[in-house]
């Protein structure tokens, strides 16, 4: 996804993945967001004409997303921060040149566990109430719905980027807790598209501090988002993919090494079949050289 001097990519492999754009309509506003860059004169949001979606070839596969601000620059800082289905860890991520940023994981509050982004297919919300129990203390809980933030949508990718600058880490306070989990979706979403949500593997690690940032100006200068979908959803669209799986890659790999295993033996054949007949015409002048002087003996002989 492209929008002006802002991208935003998914990688898996280190591979982008094939993007499709289709027009805005009705019919696929209700799980999706538009794109958009904001105008510096004008302040006006320019909006994409299209929805960007990516196929999720591999179910449990691991991502990673790479977004760039080609504006940055020392004297234009841009701050970003990444929205998976709608939720943040609300990592800021410095932009002073035109080079692109890579991320694969959230990180908590704690910054001692990292969230590795896959590919999974979505919980359901389940109802966990209980009337029969009652919490004998009050508790604070703090529901999922905090993590649905203003900006993307389940089954989607975002990146917002705003104006900042560079600040003391006691400029700073402290950020709010808040939980990672897999978006759960309503069961009772009865049109529901989305076959997949980002899953998470946990792995503990000790992150180490980054520059700290802070956003000048909360309206984002510009806002992309990649969609992720089946790839049943891009078949019912008649939307032709280049790859359908890993495994038919895999077997093009396979034999593409032996198509070309078998033109080095064919070549390798030719070659030796080359040698042979240069031999055999070796043999026959050797021969009819040797025939030729006995001729010439015989008739000296005779004389």
């Amino acid at each position: 996804m492209h929008l002006q001097e802002f991208g935003l990519e998914i990688l898996v492999n280190g591979q982008p993945l094939p993007e499709y754009n289709l027009p805005i309509n009705e019919s696929n506003l209700k799980n999706t967001s538009i794109s958009y860059v904001m105008d510096s004169s004008t302040q006006m949001k320019k909006y994409s004409d299209f929805i960007s979606y990516v196929p999720v070839v591999t179910p449990g596969q691991r991502y990673a997303v790479r977004f760039e601000a080609k504006q940055a620059n020392p004297s234009n800082i841009i701050i970003s921060r990444i929205y998976i289905d709608g939720q943040s860890d609300q990592v800021q991520n410095l932009h002073q040149q035109t080079c692109s940023r890579t991320r694969s994981f959230f990180c908590n509050h704690e910054r001692n566990k990292v969230y590795f982004f896959k590919f999974s297919y979505f919980n359901k919300k389940e109802d966990i109430t209980n009337n029969n129990f009652k919490v004998p203390f009050p508790i604070n809980n703090k529901p999922l719905t905090q993590q649905q933030n203003a900006y993307g949508k389940p089954g989607s990718i975002t990146v917002c980027f705003f104006k900042g600058i560079i600040v003391d880490q006691n400029a700073l306070q402290n950020k709010t807790e808040f939980e990672i989990e897999q978006v759960k979706i309503s069961d009772d979403n009865k049109d529901i598209e989305i076959g997949y949500t980002t899953g998470f593997d946990v792995m503990h690690a000790k992150i180490q501090p980054a520059t700290v940032t802070k956003i000048i100006n909360l309206k984002p200068v510009a806002v992309l988002h990649l969609h992720y979908r089946s790839v049943d959803w891009f078949a019912n669209k008649r939307l032709s993919l280049p790859i359908l799986n890993s495994d038919q890659k895999e077997d093009d790999v396979i034999n593409n090494k032996i198509t070309k295993k078998s033109q080095k033996i064919q070549i390798e054949n030719n070659n030796i079949i080359k040698q042979l007949k240069r031999n055999h015409n070796e043999i026959n002048t050797d021969l009819n050289e040797k025939e030729c002087n006995s001729n010439i003996l015989k008739k000296f002989c005779a004389e």
